[in-house]
């Protein structure tokens, strides 16, 4: 159904029952189809004639619709041809029965094409045409065209008035599938002119949103050097990190899909874990949270943790000095890790770190109390100057 307004001006009539009016019929974008001679009764609205042109009647002849202001909701149909449209009136307020028949409409003139414009363009995502993508054009009179992108993303409106449009694709591609900066863009037209709007996007599976985060823990307490490693995604990537001072780690920017997680290198003598491996599956724009728990393989008091800066991971061959109940020193190892468990009796300790390189890390806090019944864990985490 297409939509068509009239603007009429009297230009004069033989007598009361016969009037002759101008017609200009055109569609919403403005372009004028012809200039019509009507010659008919009175009975034809004066100011404004608005048409709607509501499809074809049962005999093939062009059918309209329009409110008049004496007798509703009236329709005309009568054939066409180049020369004359010889209409019938009939109205809703007769019972559809005709008001009038006298209509002669001539067409006396035909405007010069000038609907020779065209918008042409390009639906893509990683470089790659998207098709079947619902493509609509607004003009700034309300018209309305769509298009659907063909197997290599392209769409044309072609046959375009002179003027300016809005290309839009915001109600007309996958938004669980792809993502674009813009879906709609403007453009003025001259007669003949000719402009190419593409919109460029990215399919989900190749946006870094996803993020994987987690802790690794030994009752409740985080377990810092644990080496925890990424696999999997949509290109098979692969990623490690190292749990900082309170466990945790984090793995960002990932494109959404199926991970898998495994986590290594921490004192097998010294703690288990009920899993050391899972699956995660992730989604755009999406963080999961992933944590393994532990548990000390012995039940006795012991002093473990480690000693690292943030970013760098653990600091290899840290003293570490334990004193209080018990006085010991030990080193930490190349993954920064130490432990104080044979033999070491219940009580009140202080553990401190030195021997680090002092021009190039910084710890705000060297020494840590603590009370000891059975396993705790001291971690020691700094910063780089």
């Amino acid at each position: 159904m297409g939509s068509v307004g009239g603007d009429v001006a009297g230009v004069g009539g033989s007598d009361a029952d016969s009037v002759t009016y101008t017609l200009r019929i055109k569609d919403l974008a403005g372009f004028v189809h012809g200039t019509w001679i009507i010659e008919g009764d009175s009975s034809l609205p004066l100011d404004p004639w608005e048409a709607v042109v509501i499809g074809n009647h049962a005999d093939g002849h062009m059918l309209t619709e329009y409110n008049d202001p004496r007798h509703g909701r009236c329709r005309l149909h009568g054939s066409v041809d180049t020369i004359a449209f010889r209409a019938e009136q009939r109205c809703e307020s007769s019972s559809w029965e005709v008001v009038a028949d006298s209509f002669n409409l001539r067409l006396v003139d035909l405007p010069p094409d000038t609907a020779t414009a065209s918008i042409l363009g390009l639906v893509r995502a990683n470089g790659e045409g998207v098709p079947d993508v619902t493509v609509s054009l607004f003009s700034m009179v309300g018209t309305v065209r769509r298009r659907v992108s063909d197997h290599n993303g392209r769409y044309a409106f072609t046959g375009l008035q002179a003027g300016s449009y809005t290309v839009g694709i915001a109600e007309g591609f996958d938004t669980t599938k792809f993502k674009f900066p813009f879906t709609d863009s403007t453009v003025t037209l001259g007669v003949g002119e000719v402009a190419v709007v593409t919109f460029d996007g990215s399919r989900h599976d190749d946006i870094r949103t996803s993020a994987v985060e987690g802790r690794v823990t030994i009752e409740s307490e985080g377990l810092a050097g644990v080496r925890v490693s990424l696999s999997g995604g949509p290109a098979d990537e692969r990623y490690t990190a190292t749990t900082g001072a309170e466990g945790e780690y984090s793995f960002t920017e990932l494109r959404p899909g199926d991970y898998s997680l495994s986590i290594a290198d921490w004192d097998t003598r010294s703690y288990e874990f009920a899993y050391t491996s899972l699956d995660v599956s992730i989604g755009p724009y999406e963080t999961v949270t992933a944590s393994f728990t532990g548990a000390h393989l012995d039940g006795g008091p012991s002093i473990r943790g480690w000693v690292g800066v943030e970013g760098l991971g653990g600091l290899e061959g840290i003293t570490v000095t334990l004193s209080g109940a018990d006085d010991r020193r030990t080193t930490t190892d190349g993954s920064g890790r130490y432990a104080f468990v044979v033999d070491l009796a219940a009580g009140i300790y202080t553990v401190s770190i030195s021997g680090y390189n002092a021009d190039l890390f910084i710890f705000e806090e060297t020494s840590r109390t603590v009370t000891v019944t059975g396993g705790r864990i001291v971690n020691f985490e700094g910063s780089s100057r």
